[in-house]
């Protein structure tokens, strides 16, 4: 698993909790699996959902 980069969600300006400080403008590289605590207020920069496996193979 890589680390990701990923923002604030639209509408949401500041973010200060429990291993999360963020402010609009701002982003982290994590692992996707910080969604897992923070997926109320956080998005993919690249705006692909971490949670779809949907690589297909071409063989």
């Amino acid at each position: 698993m890589s680390k990701r980069e990923y923002q604030l969600k639209d509408g949401i300006t500041k973010v200060h909790r429990s291993g999360l400080v963020l402010s609009e403008g701002e982003t982290i590289e994590a692992y996707p699996d910080i969604l897992n605590d923070h997926d109320d207020v956080l998005e993919p920069v690249d705006g692909e959902d971490d949670n779809e496996d949907s690589e297909e193979s071409d063989e």
